[in-house]
């Protein structure tokens, strides 16, 4: 997600130096930061500048990055969790730059928590999931995600974690109908079966671990937060495209 990251700085902000606040309490951050840094090192105008956030002071980090001159953005390497105190702190030390999160912050509970900000900068997060057509309707497999939970626990009927779950167990159940019925279920059994053929779980995003790769989702959306009415919202600002499309 860190290499989607530079390129839609590239692309949608125009930008060439990026901020990056990070976390590294979970692989979240640390993983953002080795993606943005492996794609800035193919644009030769393109450069991160890195602020970790050290024992939860999240201010001391979003004040160097704030005072950086020259800055185009600012992102956001972290989980959900952490994601909302880094943007309000950014907002204290002034920042008025857009900045980007990480599709995790993707929800209107992130939107609802920063909604302060929106006066002072924009904030975007990376989508994956799809869940309306080109007719603005709810597609298929969400609109059965939906059905099943009016039924089973209406909470989740517009949690993106309850998506995400529901199509992580998809996606877990395919790799187990690819495999051949005659033979034992092993972790190893199951990998192959996985790395036999492109999955489409039809949510946006296919899934390809052919000849090994180990890339993830790489077709994301771009989204906006916002807040109307005391309502929060993701509005899409670019629509689902593949990393490698982004800067075509």
């Amino acid at each position: 997600e860190g290499r989607m990251m530079v390129r839609r700085a590239i692309d949608t902000f125009d930008a060439e130096n990026i901020g990056l606040l990070y976390t590294v309490t979970d692989d979240v951050g640390r993983e953002i930061q080795t993606g943005m840094l492996e794609e800035a090192d193919m644009h030769e105008d393109v450069n991160i500048v890195s602020q970790q956030v050290a024992g939860g002071d999240f201010d001391t980090a979003a004040q160097l990055l704030v005072d950086e001159e020259d800055l185009d953005m600012i992102a956001i390497g972290s989980n959900q969790f952490e994601a909302t105190p880094a943007i309000l702190a950014l907002e204290d030390q002034g920042n008025d730059l857009p900045v980007l999160t990480s599709y995790v912050c993707a929800n209107q509970q992130v939107a609802e928590q920063v909604a302060g900000v929106y006066d002072a900068f924009d904030v975007y997060a990376n989508a994956w999931v799809d869940t309306v057509d080109e007719d603005g309707e709810f597609t298929e497999p969400y609109q059965d995600y939906r059905d099943v939970m009016a039924d089973v626990e209406e909470a989740y009927l517009d949690d993106t974690f309850g998506i995400a779950g529901w199509i992580a167990a998809m996606v877990f159940v395919e790799g187990l109908e690819l495999m051949d019925e005659d033979e034992a279920i092993t972790w190893e059994n199951y990998a192959d079966a996985m790395e036999e053929e492109e999955f489409d779980y039809e949510f946006g995003n296919p899934i390809d671990y052919t000849d090994g790769q180990r890339l993830g989702t790489e077709i994301m959306a771009l989204l906006q937060m916002g807040m109307e009415d005391e309502v929060p919202y993701l509005e899409v600002v670019e629509e689902m495209e593949h990393i490698d499309d982004v800067l075509d």
